[in-house]
């Protein structure tokens, strides 16, 4: 089947043409080319998924988190699954900031939060595995935990992390 302007008007999966500016009559078919590529546009400006804007300290972290393991900090492993694990973090808690952060000797990556009563870690391992540990100062409680940036984060784990950060 041909498109037809009726077409366009009873396709719901279209934004509204007449809320754009955009008016289809049975004479404008063909469509006007700069009509139609501004319609196109307005289209694909709907469907792609603009990324977050990314704070300067956010920018910063990525940076020290790469040149970890080109200065042989940590292995490249580490590097990869820190930074799966930060854009999982980031999209799950759009109030996390970065960590206070260190590689250690035996070359994982310890970072930790600390925000009024809530102590949250996460180290990060060679195996691309890591473990989270939190701590209540408050309450005197502690929870221990461990995963993998390429499965989902525990609910447990999120529990705890909202409470830092939220």
């Amino acid at each position: 089947m041909n498109p037809t302007p009726s077409t366009f008007r009873n396709d719901r999966s279209r934004p509204p043409l007449r809320e754009h500016g955009f008016a289809l009559r049975p004479n404008d078919w063909p469509l006007d080319r700069v009509a139609h590529e501004r319609y196109v546009k307005l289209i694909i400006d709907q469907l792609v998924v603009r990324p977050a804007p990314v704070s300067a300290s956010a920018l910063r972290w990525i940076d020290y988190i790469r040149s970890l393991s080109k200065g042989n900090l940590v292995a490249t492993t580490v590097e990869h699954a820190t930074d799966l694990l930060w854009r999982q973090l980031c999209q799950s808690l759009p109030s996390i900031y970065p960590p206070d952060a260190s590689p250690t000797e035996d070359g994982t990556l310890l970072m930790s939060w600390l925000r009024d009563e809530h102590h949250f870690e996460i180290e990060v391992m060679p195996s691309e595995r890591y473990v989270w540990f939190y701590r209540n100062h408050e309450l005197n409680r502690d929870y221990i935990g461990e995963g993998s940036p390429s499965e989902a984060l525990t609910p447990e784990f999120m529990e705890r992390a909202r409470a830092v950060f939220v």
